[in-house]
């Protein structure tokens, strides 16, 4: 009896706590300012189809060809305190070999173009030095890069929050998983509806391959950025949706998404 009267109260807690986060979340969606943004196709890795990623050459031949926006991969230097744009956490060797972030966006310029900054490791930083962190990319952003389509990407929602707050673009990293059992979809896509509330933030973001029928309905029309698509057949019905902000592509696709 005992029992039965414990499992009635944690599935009314449940049932209680579901609700709460739904309302948060819908309330959220409502006073959503949608960008009228119409450039959504963005160069994966700031390149073009058969560039080297992340570089500077790269990003020249970018722009000369009209590209609107694009996504770099940066990692924070405690030490140093800068971010390099690199995939992954860059070595001595690497530094002598590849670009600050400060190198990047003083050639982008105020341009107004699209920039999402994939941040590597923000999520694992201890604590101070993502305060740090989180006041150089402010400042950067706001001397280089003042334009309104910026987005700084993180799976940490508390580290997210630090840029949030500074007034600097956020989308929330998301990765949902439809293949799993249903209590463990069903716990993750709360979990993630909540951080997302609680920023709240600009937009989620997540790999194409996440975003199936059931993710769609599960999230609704949430400011969106979506990485990776090379079939311009899976693009073009994406771009026609208001909450789809940004699309990654290594394909020569750009012109897809440009203003008419």
């Amino acid at each position: 009896m005992r029992w039965g009267l414990r499992l009635l109260g944690l599935m009314a807690a449940l049932g209680m706590a579901k609700w709460a986060i739904d309302d948060s979340y819908q309330k959220t969606l409502q006073g959503v300012v949608w960008d009228k943004g119409c450039d959504k196709v963005w160069a994966h890795r700031g390149r073009l189809a058969n560039d080297p990623p992340n570089t500077l050459a790269s990003a020249e031949r970018l722009l000369l060809r009209g590209a609107k926006g694009l996504e770099l991969d940066i990692h924070y230097d405690p030490v140093e305190q800068r971010f390099w744009v690199i995939h992954d956490d860059p070595t001595a060797q690497d530094k002598q070999q590849r670009d600050t972030l400060d190198a990047f966006l003083s050639l982008l310029g105020p341009q107004g173009l699209g920039l999402w900054l994939d941040a590597k490791n923000f999520g694992s930083l201890a604590p101070w030095h993502a305060v740090k962190a989180a006041d150089r990319l402010q400042q950067l952003l706001a001397l280089y890069a003042p334009q309104s389509r910026v987005f700084v990407e993180s799976r940490n929602p508390l580290y997210l929050l630090l840029l949030k707050q500074r007034g600097v673009g956020t989308s929330y990293l998301i990765s949902p998983n439809a293949k799993h059992a249903s209590a463990v979809f069903w716990l993750n896509v709360y979990w993630m509806k909540w951080s997302y509330t609680w920023g709240p933030f600009d937009a989620l973001s997540m790999d194409i391959g996440r975003y199936n029928d059931r993710v769609k309905t599960v999230f609704g029309e949430v400011p969106l950025l979506l990485s990776t698509i090379n079939q311009q057949d899976v693009m073009a019905p994406l771009i026609a949706q208001r909450h789809v902000i940004a699309i990654l592509t290594d394909a020569n696709l750009l012109q897809l998404g440009q203003c008419p």
